[in-house]
């Protein structure tokens, strides 16, 4: 389990009103797979919500993750698949 890391300035985002927001006070970085490909990035902290996880768009932008909605398909550069095989031969 990853130590969450405390934002040096807390964030607020707004829902309806601006009186309605939520506080973020906290950040973590995570590995995770898409289609057997490793990818790591920060994620926010965000108290109370529905959701395990949200990829964020910067996050979509920085691994060139693509997605598919007609066929209901993520897709990630496969260039990101052969840079992590030549960087783990290297490292072996």
């Amino acid at each position: 389990m990853e130590t969450p890391i405390r934002l040096g300035r807390v964030r607020k985002f707004y829902k309806d009103n601006p009186d309605d927001y939520i506080e973020i006070k906290e950040a973590i970085l995570l590995d995770f797979y898409i289609n057997d490909i490793l990818l790591s990035d920060e994620f926010l902290i965000v108290p109370d919500i529905n959701e395990e996880i949200i990829i964020g768009a910067s996050t979509l932008r920085k691994w060139r993750i693509n997605l598919d909605f007609e066929h209901d398909q993520v897709i990630v550069d496969p260039s990101l698949a052969k840079l992590q095989f030549s960087l783990h031969l290297s490292l072996s």
